[in-house]
């Protein structure tokens, strides 16, 4: 079987905040320290919020998001990617920077004042294609995959 091989630090990152959503006007980032797949425009530079991301359950109602630095909740490890015969090359941890724009964020927050589900997290994906060879997928899910 031929597998599609992308760069990223997990084929699917699963990132708890209350409730989010996709939209064409939410703009969403990953920057990692690789020079290969860092580049960045100082126009998407000038405007970005580093974002906290905690569990459902440690979010407090807020008019405000959170402005510090971004923490990877969890990711499969090489045999869970191993099991499911997926081909990826995994960036370190520390590596890894989330950063959604003001506007982004913004239209989150909406969005988890809408939905009222405590149970909901935004998932975020890298697969092959796109443009640039890979491309950013966002979906809400309330199941844990074995892949997250």
């Amino acid at each position: 079987m031929m597998m599609n091989r992308i760069r990223h630090p997990t084929h699917l990152q699963r990132i708890s905040l209350r409730t989010l959503s996709t939209s064409s006007r939410c703009t969403l980032s990953c920057r990692f320290h690789d020079p290969s797949m860092s580049a960045r425009t100082p126009a998407v530079l000038a405007h970005v919020r580093h974002m906290s991301l905690q569990a459902p359950s440690q979010l407090a109602p807020s008019s405000e998001i959170p402005k510090s630095r971004s923490m990877l909740l969890r990711s499969p490890t090489i045999e869970d990617l191993e099991e499911q015969e997926l081909d990826v090359d995994l960036i370190p941890k520390s590596q890894i920077d989330l950063v959604l724009t003001d506007r982004a964020a913004e239209q989150l927050r909406r969005i988890s004042t809408r939905e009222r589900n405590p149970n909901v997290a935004l998932r975020i994906s890298v697969e092959s294609g796109g443009c640039h060879g890979y491309q950013y997928k966002m979906g809400l899910s309330s199941v844990r995959a074995p892949e997250d």
